[in-house]
């Protein structure tokens, strides 16, 4: 009988040492987890590298029946990995179809260390809160129960972004309308001054910026480099979110500290200075003439510049045509007046 319970007991601690309660949390056994633990597998072991403990794995793979296990056990919720990460960080910040977890397992996830005590404002390496990676990852959800868990909406990252932020980058119109109801800032500034109206433009991000447009964003807003939005969505070449803004009365001769129009963005910086963006702003009415703090257009910039040394004969064209379209509607006018005259 001794000699059997010894065998027993080398087999339980061969699979502790093995590392078995890792994967059984990685997989959502909760079975075999309170197996492991009760044949003495620890709840605070670390991996290597990563300093993950088994409660951090099963939150990342969205596993509640896991969590649950874990956190009866006495697993700490509050643990930070190598990124400062806590396994509330780790269950808002994977794609919804990891491992076939659902937004319900990933809600019950998040609920389940919310419950047991786990804080959620702590910031990781980047000093963002769980909630910035429940809106990065779009868990529409888990943001839903971290806001009714008292989350703060406003903490900054290190480039100064808010959680609005980051839902105008992805262009999360759901997250966004959520995050204004719980308080987030329309006109909260990053680190280049950037509003998430800016954010949304620069990405080009339509639906998004739409939401944002429609609670009351500025869309004259100018950031450090006194760029409006619509400078953004030029850069970018989304026709929808250029024409959002237009809809929305932003001037096409909006001057940033160098007197670039968003013209100028879209035929130097913008997407390979697309033709069809260009074309579309002029036929909205960008002034093709305009010149900057050098005195320069945008078009002698583009023959200046790396677009035309790309061969971006579509582009050149639509400026070409352009010229062509004035000349032709000053000639048009000069006739018609000297038409004027011979009458008198």
């Amino acid at each position: 009988m001794r000699a059997y319970c010894s065998l027993a007991l080398l087999s339980a601690l061969a699979a502790v040492r093995a590392g078995e309660l890792h994967e059984a949390s990685k997989e959502g056994n909760a079975t075999r987890i309170n197996e492991l633990i009760a044949a003495g597998a620890s709840v605070s072991e670390t991996t290597e590298g990563d300093l993950w403990t088994p409660l951090h794995h099963a939150a990342w793979h969205g596993n509640a029946q896991a969590t649950a296990a874990l956190i009866a056990a006495g697993a700490p919720v509050g643990v930070i990995d190598k990124l400062r990460c806590t396994p509330l960080h780790l269950a808002t910040s994977t794609q919804e179809s990891h491992d076939g977890a659902s937004e319900g397992d990933r809600v019950r996830t998040v609920m389940a260390l919310v419950d047991a005590g786990a804080s959620t404002e702590v910031l990781d390496v980047d000093k963002r809160t769980p909630l910035y990676h429940a809106v990065w990852h779009g868990h529409d959800g888990a943001v839903v129960a971290l806001i009714a868990a008292n989350a703060k909406v406003e903490v900054r990252d290190d480039r100064k972004m808010t959680a609005l932020h980051r839902a105008a980058w992805d262009g999360r119109a759901g997250i966004i309308r959520t995050l204004h109801g719980a308080g987030a800032k329309l006109d909260a500034r990053d680190n280049e001054k950037r509003t998430p109206a800016h954010i949304a433009s620069h990405n080009g991000k339509a639906a998004g910026l739409k939401a944002l447009l429609e609670l009351g964003a500025s869309f004259t807003a100018r950031d450090n480099e006194r760029r409006t939005p619509l400078h953004h969505a030029a850069w970018n070449g989304d026709v929808d979110t250029i024409q959002a803004l237009l809809d929305a009365g932003a001037s096409l001769e909006a001057r940033c500290n160098q007197k670039w129009t968003p013209l100028f963005y879209a035929s130097n910086f913008g997407k390979h200075a697309a033709a069809d963006t260009i074309r579309y702003l002029l036929d909205a009415g960008a002034n093709v003439s305009a010149v900057d703090k050098d005195g320069k257009t945008a078009y002698e910039l583009f023959t200046e510049g790396v677009n035309a040394k790309n061969s971006h004969m579509a582009a050149d064209r639509e400026f070409r045509r352009e010229f062509a379209l004035i000349e032709e509607r000053a000639a048009a006018e000069e006739k018609a007046r000297e038409a004027a005259k011979d009458e008198v």
